[in-house]
């Protein structure tokens, strides 16, 4: 079909119908407890007026490293050792679940080269509230930096001009505090460069 959202709808069940097929077997197969399943995306829906998703009141998409280009849901299924039906808003990259993947294998981390993953079994057992001290994007020239609820985002690529924001009172990042803030930016700004 020509209909890019019905397409989209389609993808997206047979997606999910598939997971539960993974989910089914590795339940009837009896390794429902000792088995680490992870899913999330890779970031967030494009921006073009022809995708037919919505990032909900999250400003913009991928490419850009505003949250609705960077915010994606996931999922961590651990029986036993991260409680079912919980929800974690701490965030939690890509490299942290790389850092997860090898505890639960019982493998060490590299010693042959930096990790910037952190274990997020504290973040997704609710035994803290901050995983990372600062997370840096940098896509095409794209660059924000985040401390706790603050985030610093240039507003162009590679431009000087920076914008706040508190993405826990505003998550769409439409109030830019930089000037209500300066210290705060100036200090973000700096520890990004």
């Amino acid at each position: 079909t020509n209909d890019q959202r019905k397409r989209y709808y389609a993808v997206i069940s047979a997606m999910d119908e598939a997971f539960g097929r993974v989910l089914a077997a590795i339940d009837s197969l009896g390794l429902r407890d000792n088995t680490l399943v992870i899913f999330y995306n890779d970031n967030g829906v494009n921006q073009s007026e022809l995708d037919p998703a919505s990032n909900g009141a999250l400003r913009s998409g991928r490419p850009f490293v505003w949250e609705g280009g960077i915010r994606v849901p996931g999922f961590v299924r651990w029986p036993g050792v991260v409680p079912a039906g919980s929800v974690c808003h701490v965030p939690i990259t890509h490299r942290d679940f790389f850092v997860l993947a090898l505890q639960a294998a019982g493998a060490p981390l590299p010693a042959d080269r930096v990790i910037d993953g952190r274990d997020p079994l504290p973040a997704l057992t609710a035994r803290t509230d901050r995983l990372h001290d600062f997370l840096c994007w940098d896509y095409n020239g794209h660059r924000a930096i985040r401390q706790g609820q603050y985030k610093l985002v240039n507003r162009a690529p590679r431009s000087d001009v920076w914008e706040l924001y508190d993405l826990v009172n505003d998550s769409g990042e439409t109030k830019d505090l930089a000037a209500a803030k300066p210290r705060l930016a100036a200090e973000l700004e700096a520890r990004y460069v």
